[in-house]
């Protein structure tokens, strides 16, 4: 578990856009355990997050994961990004970390899931980055050719 949250703080990338590092940090985080689950012939009873100590493990993965979300967040704000579009930083981060974990359990492919991953990135990118106010388009000039 501990070399999930580490790899996944290690996949962002500053020279990156943020659709490739959402995608890299959920990779990074969740390919390991959606091979694990699909690939192995118990893999589901190992990730059975109803045991004790599986449950724990979990929420801590996944509150480690979204601290790291809500940073790359709140980053992502700072450069412009409108991350109040999705309800800020935190719910982001929720919203990112809720549907990735989902992602492991309906794609029964890996090149499902990694196209899935993919997408999710792209529409996360795309909402903080489409909701700001876009400037009005400015009509022709009183006198100019349309």
């Amino acid at each position: 578990m501990d070399d999930a949250l580490s790899g996944a703080a290690a996949a962002w990338r500053e020279a990156e856009d943020l659709e490739s590092n959402l995608a890299a940090m959920i990779l990074a985080k969740d390919l390991r355990f959606f091979r694990l689950l699909r690939t192995t012939p118990h893999g589901a009873e190992l990730l059975d997050l109803d045991a004790d100590l599986a449950a724990k493990e979990a929420r801590r993965l996944d509150d480690g994961f979204s601290a790291l979300l809500v940073r790359q967040a709140e980053a992502a704000e700072e450069a412009g990004a409108d991350v109040a579009a999705l309800g800020g930083p935190e719910e982001f981060a929720a919203f990112l970390a809720v549907t990735a974990a989902g992602l492991k359990y309906e794609t029964r492919t890996e090149a499902a899931y990694l196209a899935a991953v993919r997408r999710l990135a792209r529409a996360a990118a795309a909402a903080v980055r489409s909701s700001k106010p876009q400037p009005a388009a400015r009509g022709p000039a009183q006198g100019d050719a349309l």
